[in-house]
């Protein structure tokens, strides 16, 4: 009886051994796969972070680009649109000058046409004062 005790509980000490020995593999196995997998998913993250942060830059650099394009666009059409009022404004200074001048010789001409009008008169009433004087005379 008692080696059939012994015989017992030795393999019944071998079996709880041999449970330990495959729990203890099982956890090893298990914390190896958990641990390959959170590597791989760190990994994942780690990745995803870089692309999404290098498509963040993209996106910001373009858009930089994009906006200092439309600005600059902007700018200089203002700019062309300041220089095309300026040269407008030119423009109207000098037509209004033209305008004044010609009005200011159309002026002095019709000056000159009235002297001479009124010196033609002039020498047409002295001539005819002559004429009715040489007249009278004889």
């Amino acid at each position: 009886f008692y080696y059939l005790w012994q015989a017992q509980t030795s393999q019944k000490r071998k079996n709880f051994q041999l449970h330990l020995f495959s729990d203890h593999h099982y956890r090893q196995q298990l914390q190896r796969v958990c641990f390959h997998a959170w590597l791989s998913y760190a990994d994942y993250r780690k990745r995803k972070n870089m692309h999404k942060n290098r498509v963040h830059k993209y996106y910001q650099h373009h858009l930089v680009e994009k906006y200092y394009l439309n600005w600059r666009q902007c700018y200089t059409h203002r700019l062309k649109i300041n220089q095309n009022q300026q040269r407008l404004n030119e423009l109207q200074k000098q037509i209004l000058l033209r305008w004044a001048f010609n009005n200011w010789k159309t002026y002095l001409d019709e000056l000159a046409e009235e002297r001479q009008t009124l010196k033609m008169a002039e020498q047409y009433y002295r001539r005819r004062l002559i004429v009715r004087a040489y007249d009278r005379m004889f």
